[in-house]
């Protein structure tokens, strides 16, 4: 197993190649594929590479910062959307402040294979814009629309929750469009990464005995808004779609 972050670059390079040369090892060709086989086998043992190590070097991850110091509910939300549809593991990161020092964000982390993981990566940045810009808007709307101020009615966490809801459900046909195959090693690579990280046991959600309208409203409005979101791929020079962007 490798576990020497000094040797990852290094590493990296020696995987990718093992994975072109295991491909060879299983050509119709007798003779070339028990060359490759046995160069292989030379290369597994002088870096001490397991088997696991070559089918897991086709997971990466890439990390998104929250937009405040830590992920919001919402940002929680529609990543967990964006990672079932593009069916990529979802880690979240947030950090202890140290006594002078600057705290750094809290992130969002979609771990799969490459070209899923950029695909996430893209649809979440771009819906997460979409989404803030349509809860602010939409409490604005029935702020004027009831001619109040913004301190006689507060946007508080259950409404955008409630709003978000709504618009997650409605836009996850939008993000399934863009999705690749998936890559059946996510779990295991997950797994390696968190060891010894520190879990936090999951929330239990409060169920409030009233619901008021505005909350109904707003998830109602989610919905409504979610539906009219539209997803559009790249455009090359000569006017056709491109696919998303790979990672080299």
């Amino acid at each position: 197993m490798i576990s020497d972050p000094e040797q990852t670059t290094d590493m990296t390079a020696i995987l990718r190649r093992l994975k072109k040369i295991m491909a060879l090892s299983e050509s119709s060709n007798p003779g070339e594929a028990a060359t490759a086989l046995r160069q292989a086998e030379r290369l597994m043992a002088k870096y001490e590479i397991q088997a696991e190590d070559i089918e897991l070097s086709s997971v990466v991850e890439l990390d998104i910062d929250a937009k405040g110091v830590n992920l919001s509910s919402m940002e929680k939300r529609l990543a967990s959307v964006v990672g079932a549809a593009f069916g990529v593991g979802l880690m979240a990161s947030s950090c202890i402040p140290v006594k002078g020092n600057k705290r750094p964000k809290g992130k969002v982390v979609f771990v799969g294979d490459s070209r899923r993981v950029v695909g996430a990566k893209y649809i979440f940045i771009t819906l997460r814009r979409q989404l803030i810009k349509g809860v602010r808007e939409t409490f604005s709307e029935i702020l004027v629309s009831a001619g109040l101020d913004k301190k006689a009615l507060r946007l508080d966490a259950k409404r955008r929750d409630a709003y978000c809801e709504g618009w997650c459900a409605a836009v996850m046909k939008q993000i399934e469009d863009f999705v690749p195959e998936v890559s059946p090693h996510v779990d295991t690579y997950i797994q390696n990464r968190t060891k010894g990280a520190i879990a936090k046991a999951p929330v239990k959600a409060k169920l409030d005995a009233e619901v008021d309208a505005l909350t109904v409203y707003m998830t109602h409005r989610g919905v409504k808004d979610g539906m009219e979101v539209r997803l559009h791929r790249g455009v090359s020079n000569s006017g056709s779609a491109t696919a998303l962007p790979r990672l080299e």
